[in-house]
């Protein structure tokens, strides 16, 4: 077990490092010069190589990439262009919001996906088996940006019960969380149904019937142990997919966290902004699929030995 955790943990350094890269180049690929932004259409050229010397535009791009590998060591973002202020100081404050706001969707998806799709799989009743299966297509079919103002117009709008922006009590997290916790339970009510519905058909399931082991045992204790491996793989991978959902979700939510502060760094070409919000989403979705890795040998103590 502990060989299993170093090797994966030594595999985690090229990847950040590919990350890294790559984010910086894509970066500056971005259309639009931050520069020209700031100072407007009528500056001189002088005011222009003034701020561009200031804000280390200077150098050949090479240099500047080994520049912001320097400082990543450090951990030092460098400072926002428009604001001064450190990027690390902005992400520490905006972080905290972006990940009660992923919890609370992670929580709510598997809270109804998981259980909804064991009693789909197991249930005889072709209506609610359909009934399920509607939902679930229908949940995977919204998208967040559709999703978010429909329930803003339900229940902000039409019945006046929940508040919207700005982050607050439990009731500002509600309608944001649940605009992502649709879409993801009904992805996990689909993979878990369809994972049950192998397990039930294998002969272990049989031979427990035959000892008189009772259904709720034969379904939690045996089919879905078997089952959530697909399962627990999909969360792994979709809490990045939750991750850059947020971007949108907290624009339209006004909801203070990395989301907003990503999407205000784009319109402004505030390249540290940008570049420290996408190293911390993917660090995040590195490190859960690490942690989504190990849970493999806890779940099914067979991948200890591989």
């Amino acid at each position: 077990m502990l060989r299993l955790f170093i090797s994966r943990l030594l595999a985690l350094i090229p990847l950040l490092f590919a990350i890294s890269t790559v984010t910086f180049f894509l970066i500056h690929l971005i259309p639009g010069d931050p520069v020209d932004l700031m100072l407007g259409d009528y500056a001189t050229d002088q005011d222009r190589a003034e701020l561009r010397e200031a804000l280390g535009f200077t150098g050949s791009l090479f240099s500047q990439y080994l520049s912001f590998l320097v400082n990543l060591v450090k951990l030092d973002f460098g400072k926002s262009i428009f604001s001064g202020v450190a990027v690390s100081s902005l992400l520490f404050e905006r972080l905290p919001a972006t990940i009660e706001l992923s919890l609370a969707s992670i929580i709510l998806a598997v809270g109804w996906g998981i259980p909804a799709g064991v009693l789909t799989a197991s249930t005889k009743s072709k209506t609610v088996d359909f009934f399920g299966t509607s939902v679930g297509v229908l949940g995977m079919s919204l998208p967040g940006y559709f999703l978010g103002p429909i329930l803003i117009w339900i229940f902000a709008v039409l019945f006046g019960i929940l508040p919207v922006g700005e982050r607050g009590g439990v009731s500002h997290l509600i309608l944001p969380s649940l605009s992502l916790a649709l879409p993801l339970g009904a992805i996990l009510m689909r993979m878990t149904r369809a994972a049950m519905k192998e397990e039930l058909t294998e002969d272990y399931i049989k031979v427990a019937y035959s000892k008189g082991i009772t259904k709720r045992k034969v379904y939690f204790k045996h089919a879905l142990k078997n089952a959530l491996m697909p399962v627990v793989t999909l969360i792994g991978l979709q809490i990045g997919m939750l991750l850059t959902g947020t971007v949108i979700t907290e624009t339209i939510f006004n909801w203070p966290g990395l989301g907003t502060l990503l999407f205000d760094g784009i319109q402004q070409r505030d390249y540290p902004i940008v570049q420290g919000c996408i190293l911390v989403i993917a660090t995040i979705y590195v490190l859960v699929n690490f942690v989504t890795d190990l849970s493999y040998s806890f779940i099914d103590p067979r991948v200890k030995t591989k």
